[in-house]
């Protein structure tokens, strides 16, 4: 069996404009909780490559590349994301690869248990926090019972046009776009595939309603993976997840970032 600490990770993040005070702060939350030994490498692409070397001085833990992308603003810095990793993919060497977004927090080491669950499944997603776990209203599974569906709750892209839809027979649980990993050749073809479907919908003037995330659920929809609860993704202000033990935080933002 491979063993965790002879496995190096490698964090993907668009950190464009404010949002590189975010990854500088999740950053910081991953170089505290990370132990001698585990081999991490944060990426991150980003127009403000003095500022992130600069900081990355002050990491003893963390190793940080940098790689200099346009200033993009939402949507396009989310939209964006798999056609960014997927042209800077040779320069990503690590084996296990794992994208997340800028405004989280590492609450403890995760280390171990992200190599251990992308060993154990080429891909790992996770279940949105908004819907995980949610009682099925009366129209929900009037709507299952139609479409011969199960109830699932999500933002699922409903336009046939796009190439993020799903048709509902075919919808799994909601997965959010701001954290998924695994292995590398994996995770490298899941980016590919979206980027490709991306620049489809570019090519036609289409937008998916949820961007990123909306493709994420598209390709989870046609493919095996692993899903973990909100933990690694937990949503303070969310009553219905009280009763999980966070490991990665999602921030929420004090000012406007779009």
């Amino acid at each position: 069996m491979t063993k965790p600490h002879n496995q190096s990770l490698g964090i993907l993040t668009i950190a464009t404009n404010i949002y590189i005070e975010y990854w500088e702060e999740m950053v910081l939350s991953l170089e505290e909780h990370l132990l001698d030994g585990q081999k991490c490498v944060a990426h991150i692409f980003t127009e403000q490559t003095e500022r992130a070397s600069n900081f990355a001085q002050k990491l003893s833990k963390v190793s940080v590349e940098i790689h200099k992308i346009p200033p993009y603003k939402w949507p396009d810095a989310t939209i964006r994301r798999y056609e960014v990793f997927a042209k800077h993919a040779d320069l990503i060497k690590q084996d296990v690869l794992m994208h997340l977004d800028a405004d989280m927090l590492i609450l403890e080491n995760v280390f171990e248990n992200i190599i251990h669950f992308a060993m154990e499944s080429d891909v790992v997603l996770i279940a949105h926090p908004g819907f995980w776990n949610r009682k099925f209203s009366l129209l929900s599974r009037v709507k299952a019972l139609v479409f011969q569906s199960k109830p699932l709750n999500g933002s699922w892209e409903t336009h046939p046009e796009s190439q993020a839809f799903v048709n509902p027979k075919h919808r799994k649980p909601y997965v959010c776009g701001g954290i998924w990993f695994g292995k590398r050749a994996a995770i490298l073809a899941l980016i590919n595939q979206a980027a490709e479907a991306v620049e489809i919908d570019r090519d036609n003037s289409v937008m998916a309603v949820w961007h990123d995330e909306s493709h994420l659920n598209h390709w989870a929809s046609k493919n095996h993976f692993l899903i973990l609860s909100p933990e690694y993704c937990y949503v303070r202000e969310y009553d219905h997840l009280k009763d999980l033990k966070p490991k990665v935080l999602a921030v929420t933002k004090k000012i406007q970032t779009r």
